[in-house]
């Protein structure tokens, strides 16, 4: 069911989303704008990169915490950032677009922070 394979494929930009829901309060964002946004946050992970995807279970491989792969995965994360940026310019307005650097700052810190904590108890670090 393509609905179904789209809500599954969507999942990371809606939790992202949820999460980052607080940075909005000021200027909400519309049922719409928030479907406009978790699209464009899929189709910015969905490009074409070398990056492995940590959200598909088959690339979750521990081993590969290193501080390269850290660098690698957030060098992905802010492209992808950027590219949702640049989407959303045609359909949040000037505050909501603050508003989504906010928050894509705060899920850059938390990320960061999960994949650092992986290394450490993989002992990658050593």
């Amino acid at each position: 069911h393509k609905n179904c394979e789209h809500f599954e494929n969507t999942k990371g930009g809606r939790m992202q989303l949820a999460m980052g829901k607080a940075a909005f309060s000021t200027s909400p964002l519309s049922p719409q704008q928030e479907q406009q946004l978790v699209d464009a946050m899929h189709e910015a992970t969905m490009r074409p990169s070398s990056v492995p995807n940590l959200q598909k279970p088959e690339n979750f491989d521990p081993r590969k915490f290193t501080q390269a792969d850290i660098d690698m995965q957030m060098q992905k994360y802010d492209g992808d950032a950027l590219a949702v940026l640049a989407s959303a310019q045609k359909f949040l307005n000037p505050q909501q677009i603050e508003s989504l650097k906010t928050m894509q700052k705060s899920s850059r810190e938390m990320i960061t922070a999960s994949l650092k904590m992986m290394n450490s108890m993989m002992g990658n670090g050593k």
